[in-house]
């Protein structure tokens, strides 16, 4: 499961939280255990078809930290513009929603925090899958991220150097409505850094993102 591309780059985060690494190429008998880890941590059930579809994605990137030898974190990263090709093939375009412009000018990278198993919540998984998301991203030629946040999580992230738009989606679970707002974070190394600062070393993040520049993994 763990890269061993990546995983000497992020070593200070290896000690501390596991080994951050990716998931693939996904295998359709892969997609129902990381279904029923996600559906297991969220409010939200995940069918295997759909993770299947996610991560299989062209051009798709996901984030995975394996702690102690069992999954800890799951992210989901790809082209904005994948985002429509993958919920219009399953049909569920309507569900999900569109960004609009967004997904076709060719800028903007999607990113989803799918899950993250409790003993590891404190621990900035997230953080930590997305800012290197967005260095490769970056590295790639992308200039702006898209992710989702609900209501309660907008001020962590503007803190954290992310900018709200306009654009809201409402999804139904449990007979309740949740309100989500769409960030854009601009990549910028200084952010990055600070977002990882407690995470990773400063020597670390240099050799991360001379790697990433050198031969991006994200196309």
């Amino acid at each position: 499961m763990v890269s061993e591309q990546i995983a000497p780059y992020v070593q200070a985060a290896g000690r501390k939280l596991g080994d951050f690494g990716r998931l693939g190429p996904l295998s359709p008998e892969l997609a129902e255990p990381v279904a029923s880890f996600a559906s297991q941590f969220e409010a939200t059930e995940y069918d295997p078809q759909e993770v299947y579809a996610m991560l299989s994605a062209p051009n798709a990137s996901y984030a995975v930290v394996d702690g102690s030898g069992k999954l800890a974190h799951i992210s989901l990263a790809y082209p904005a513009e994948v985002y429509n090709d993958i919920w219009g093939s399953l049909g569920k375009l309507e569900d999900y929603g569109s960004f609009g412009d967004d997904l076709t000018d060719g800028r903007h990278f999607y990113y989803e925090a799918v899950a993250t198993a409790p003993e590891y919540q404190s621990h900035g998984l997230a953080t930590l899958a997305s800012s290197l998301v967005e260095i490769e991203a970056r590295a790639a030629g992308y200039e702006e991220m898209i992710y989702l946040v609900d209501e309660g999580a907008v001020a962590a992230h503007e803190s954290m150097g992310a900018r709200l738009t306009d654009r809201t989606k409402t999804m139904t679970w449990d007979g309740k409505n949740h309100k989500f707002y769409e960030m854009c974070k601009l990549l910028d190394d200084q952010a990055i850094s600070k977002a990882l600062q407690t995470i990773m070393t400063e020597e670390d993040l240099k050799q991360y993102v001379a790697q990433a520049k050198a031969a991006p993994t994200i196309h």
